[in-house]
Protein backbone atom coordinates (compact mmCIF):
# COMPACT_ATOMS: atom_id res chain seq x y z
CA UNK A 1 0.00 0.00 0.00
CA UNK A 2 1.35 3.37 -0.78
CA UNK A 3 2.35 5.43 2.21
CA UNK A 4 0.39 8.44 1.03
CA UNK A 5 -2.98 6.13 1.06
CA UNK A 6 -1.97 4.43 4.69
CA UNK A 7 -1.71 7.73 6.09
CA UNK A 8 -4.88 9.33 4.70
CA UNK A 9 -6.90 6.16 5.80
CA UNK A 10 -5.03 5.86 9.17
CA UNK A 11 -5.80 9.21 10.15
CA UNK A 12 -9.32 8.98 8.64
CA UNK A 13 -9.99 5.59 10.77
CA UNK A 14 -8.35 6.88 13.56
CA UNK A 15 -10.48 10.41 13.66
CA UNK A 16 -13.71 8.87 13.31
CA UNK A 17 -12.81 6.01 15.66
CA UNK A 18 -12.18 8.97 18.28
CA UNK A 19 -15.10 10.50 17.62
CA UNK A 20 -17.25 7.83 17.93
CA UNK A 21 -15.49 6.65 21.28
CA UNK A 22 -16.22 9.92 22.84
CA UNK A 23 -20.01 10.05 21.55
CA UNK A 24 -20.56 6.11 22.98
CA UNK A 25 -19.02 7.27 26.39
CA UNK A 26 -20.66 10.37 26.76
CA UNK A 27 -23.86 8.11 26.41
CA UNK A 28 -22.39 5.53 28.83
CA UNK A 29 -21.39 8.33 31.30
CA UNK A 30 -24.61 9.88 31.29
CA UNK A 31 -27.61 7.73 31.83
CA UNK A 32 -30.24 10.39 31.31
CA UNK A 33 -28.42 11.46 27.73
CA UNK A 34 -28.32 7.90 26.85
CA UNK A 35 -32.15 7.06 27.54
CA UNK A 36 -33.31 10.14 25.87
CA UNK A 37 -30.43 9.23 22.60
CA UNK A 38 -31.01 5.14 22.05
CA UNK A 39 -33.45 4.59 25.25
CA UNK A 40 -31.30 3.26 27.03
CA UNK A 41 -29.72 0.46 25.49
CA UNK A 42 -26.51 0.24 27.68
CA UNK A 43 -24.94 -3.17 27.77
CA UNK A 44 -25.20 -2.87 23.38
CA UNK A 45 -23.75 0.32 23.95
CA UNK A 46 -20.65 -0.72 26.20
CA UNK A 47 -19.88 -3.61 23.57
CA UNK A 48 -19.84 -1.26 20.97
CA UNK A 49 -18.04 0.91 22.39
CA UNK A 50 -15.40 -1.84 23.14
CA UNK A 51 -15.62 -2.75 19.63
CA UNK A 52 -14.77 0.54 18.38
CA UNK A 53 -11.63 0.84 20.80
CA UNK A 54 -10.58 -2.20 19.19
CA UNK A 55 -11.20 -1.11 15.67
CA UNK A 56 -9.20 3.26 17.25
CA UNK A 57 -6.21 0.84 18.07
CA UNK A 58 -5.59 -2.34 15.71
CA UNK A 59 -7.04 -0.60 12.30
CA UNK A 60 -4.48 2.52 12.16
CA UNK A 61 -1.56 0.21 13.39
CA UNK A 62 -2.60 -2.51 10.91
CA UNK A 63 -2.66 0.06 8.38
CA UNK A 64 0.64 1.83 8.74
CA UNK A 65 2.34 -1.31 9.53
CA UNK A 66 1.21 -2.52 6.14
CA UNK A 67 2.94 0.71 4.15
CA UNK A 68 5.91 0.35 6.41
CA UNK A 69 5.83 2.10 10.00
CA UNK A 70 9.05 3.69 9.58
CA UNK A 71 8.27 5.19 6.25
CA UNK A 72 4.70 6.28 7.31
CA UNK A 73 6.08 8.26 10.27
CA UNK A 74 8.74 9.92 8.18
CA UNK A 75 8.85 13.79 7.67
CA UNK A 76 6.65 14.38 5.12
CA UNK A 77 8.34 15.23 1.90
CA UNK A 78 6.99 19.00 1.70
CA UNK A 79 9.97 20.24 3.66
CA UNK A 80 7.75 20.26 7.28
CA UNK A 81 10.70 19.08 9.03
CA UNK A 82 8.00 17.31 10.79
CA UNK A 83 8.37 18.17 14.28
CA UNK A 84 5.24 18.96 15.42
CA UNK A 85 4.01 15.78 13.72
CA UNK A 86 6.32 13.43 15.71
CA UNK A 87 5.32 15.06 19.03
CA UNK A 88 1.44 14.28 17.73
CA UNK A 89 2.53 10.97 16.72
CA UNK A 90 4.23 10.34 20.08
CA UNK A 91 1.32 11.62 21.85
CA UNK A 92 -1.44 9.93 19.67
CA UNK A 93 0.66 6.66 20.15
CA UNK A 94 1.57 6.82 24.16
CA UNK A 95 -2.45 7.20 24.42
CA UNK A 96 -3.72 4.73 22.52
CA UNK A 97 -1.23 2.49 24.34
CA UNK A 98 -3.01 3.77 27.57
CA UNK A 99 -6.60 3.61 26.07
CA UNK A 100 -5.64 0.22 25.59
CA UNK A 101 -3.93 -1.49 28.94
CA UNK A 102 -6.94 0.61 30.44
CA UNK A 103 -9.39 -0.67 28.51
CA UNK A 104 -8.68 -4.00 28.34
CA UNK A 105 -8.50 -3.58 32.72
CA UNK A 106 -11.79 -2.38 32.12
CA UNK A 107 -13.26 -4.84 30.02
CA UNK A 108 -12.30 -7.56 32.26
CA UNK A 109 -13.96 -5.83 35.57
CA UNK A 110 -14.99 -9.29 36.58
CA UNK A 111 -11.50 -10.87 36.30
CA UNK A 112 -9.42 -7.65 38.17
CA UNK A 113 -9.58 -6.49 41.58
CA UNK A 114 -12.25 -3.40 42.23
CA UNK A 115 -8.69 -1.41 43.32
CA UNK A 116 -7.46 -2.09 39.34
CA UNK A 117 -11.11 -1.68 38.00
CA UNK A 118 -10.90 2.09 39.53
CA UNK A 119 -7.52 2.74 38.78
CA UNK A 120 -7.77 1.94 35.19
CA UNK A 121 -11.05 3.81 35.13
CA UNK A 122 -9.29 6.72 36.33
CA UNK A 123 -6.73 6.69 34.02
CA UNK A 124 -9.09 5.95 30.65
CA UNK A 125 -10.69 9.00 31.50
CA UNK A 126 -7.68 11.31 32.27
CA UNK A 127 -6.34 9.83 28.80
CA UNK A 128 -9.78 11.01 27.37
CA UNK A 129 -9.52 14.69 28.42
CA UNK A 130 -5.46 14.71 27.44
CA UNK A 131 -6.97 13.04 24.18
CA UNK A 132 -9.78 16.39 23.73
CA UNK A 133 -7.18 18.60 24.19
CA UNK A 134 -4.64 17.39 21.96
CA UNK A 135 -7.32 16.82 19.48
CA UNK A 136 -8.02 20.43 20.07
CA UNK A 137 -4.59 21.40 19.75
CA UNK A 138 -4.53 19.51 16.59
CA UNK A 139 -7.29 21.28 14.70
CA UNK A 140 -6.36 24.71 16.42
CA UNK A 141 -3.11 24.06 14.54
CA UNK A 142 -4.57 22.50 11.32
CA UNK A 143 -6.61 25.12 10.90
CA UNK A 144 -3.78 28.00 11.70
CA UNK A 145 -1.52 26.21 9.64
CA UNK A 146 -4.11 26.54 6.59
CA UNK A 147 -5.10 30.02 7.33
CA UNK A 148 -1.53 31.51 7.22
CA UNK A 149 -1.15 29.61 3.77
CA UNK A 150 -3.71 31.59 2.48
CA UNK A 151 -2.48 34.80 3.85
CA UNK A 152 0.50 34.10 2.67
CA UNK A 153 -0.36 33.15 -0.86
CA UNK A 154 -2.91 36.49 -0.86
CA UNK A 155 0.19 38.25 0.66
CA UNK A 156 2.65 37.20 -2.46
CA UNK A 157 -0.19 37.90 -5.13
CA UNK A 158 -0.67 41.36 -3.65
CA UNK A 159 2.79 42.13 -4.24
CA UNK A 160 2.76 40.66 -7.83
CA UNK A 161 0.12 43.03 -7.90
CA UNK A 162 1.69 46.17 -6.69
CA UNK A 163 5.22 45.20 -8.82
CA UNK A 164 3.48 45.14 -11.98
CA UNK A 165 3.72 48.52 -14.05
CA UNK A 166 0.39 50.13 -14.61
CA UNK A 167 -0.85 50.50 -18.05
CA UNK A 168 -2.04 54.25 -19.25
CA UNK A 169 -2.29 56.25 -16.25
Amino acid sequence: MPVAVARILAHAVHGFAFLLLVVTALLLTFPELRAEVTGGYALTLASLHRWIGVAFVALPAALLLSAGARRCLAPAEDGDPGRLRLVHTALVVALSAVFLLSGLALWARASVSPGVFDAARAVHLAAMWIALAALAAHLGEVGWRRISLALRATGAEAQRSLARPRRGG
